[in-house]
């Protein structure tokens, strides 16, 4: 019954990364910067939009294997892979929710494909890591909680290069091209990196409840099924 619904989720979330990359490059797309909304390849210097096609390219990577019978969609480097994947898509859920909705306005944040990538396909993706045999390799402690930290790796290189890309290139309405679209660092640098910092923490927090929920509510489809440690 599991690898049914994990089945299911894999082909909605790629269903769902297709409907919003058709919409970003539709010629009828809505283009709203200020709702973090462009035309086209515009839109990937977005965490939001890079961390759904990111899960969606994980989903197709997994059908592929699981079309070819390989033994890899069960191994540890895709359970990395859905792991991070979940993490940054929940991220992007939760930074809207508390930061980027409250200040922008939550209309601007779920309009046009921001409804996809913003809060359909989060909850999707967290879901299905949920029922995903995440690291059940038959050891009693597989899903540690040292590999929640796994979490943090898309916000830590997604952070690096906007903060080095910002203090390269300038901030603010200023620049050219406005390198700090999400406004982090209007209020200094040093508040711009303690916010990230704060945006790993919740990504790992995350993954520690994903994993919590994986362990009170484990979906087994048998006997010899391991429980989520």
């Amino acid at each position: 019954m599991r690898k049914k619904i994990v089945v299911i989720l894999n082909i909605i979330l790629i269903i769902l990364m297709s409907i919003g990359l058709f919409l970003m490059f539709s010629k009828h797309a809505q283009r709203s910067p200020e709702a973090f909304i462009e035309r086209g390849f515009r839109n990937f210097r977005y965490f939001t939009v890079l961390s759904n096609v990111y899960s969606g390219l994980v989903a197709v990577v997994y059908i592929i294997l699981l079309i070819c019978k390989s033994k890899a969609k069960d191994g540890t480097l895709m359970s990395i892979l859905k792991l991070t994947s979940s993490a940054a898509v929940g991220v992007t859920f939760t930074v809207v929710i508390i930061f980027l909705g409250p200040l922008y306005g939550f209309g601007r944040m779920y309009a046009g494909s921001n409804l996809i990538f913003h809060l359909i396909m989060p909850l999707a993706a967290m879901a299905e890591f949920v029922v995903f045999p995440a690291f059940e390799s038959g050891k009693e402690n597989a899903f540690s909680l040292k590999k929640c930290l796994y979490a943090g790796i898309p916000v830590v290189l997604y952070g690096s290069v906007y903060l080095i890309n910002n203090i390269l290139n300038g901030s603010g309405e200023a620049s050219p091209n406005n390198t700090d679209f999400y406004g982090f660092l209007r209020w200094g640098y040093p508040a711009g990196i303690l916010i990230f910092i704060v945006i790993v923490f919740i990504a790992v927090g995350i993954t520690c409840l994903l994993r919590w929920i994986k362990k009170k509510t484990s979906i087994r489809t048998g006997p010899r099924s391991m429980p989520v440690r």
